[in-house]
């Protein structure tokens, strides 16, 4: 056996248990972040829908992101595009589905 085999027998458990951590914790604050963009969302959905100035879908979900995204920053956490529509749509499907919308 090299040096080199050696090397990676003996430090494979201690990688893989290191990436598992790493895995679990950005795992963990991504399910943190969806729990507060979804709440944010939520209540963003809900001002949209109850402002009768806005007609279109587009303008109801440009001002519903932008709600979000102004609430997130106030919070003092920054979050992608992708994430912020992925919660509008979570929350709307939530609030259809309860009959809230």
């Amino acid at each position: 056996m090299g040096f080199w085999s050696w090397l990676k027998e003996k430090f494979s458990p201690l990688i893989k248990a290191f990436r598992a951590m790493i895995k679990e914790l950005i795992s963990g604050s991504t399910e943190v972040l969806l729990a507060q963009l979804r709440e944010l969302a939520i209540n963003a959905v809900q001002i949209v829908a109850a402002d009768p100035g806005l007609i279109t879908d587009r303008d109801k979900r440009k001002r519903a992101f932008d709600i979000i995204k102004t609430k997130a920053i106030e919070k003092g956490f920054t979050v992608r595009d992708h994430l912020i529509n992925l919660s509008i749509e979570i929350a709307l499907g939530y609030l259809k589905q309860i009959g809230k919308l």
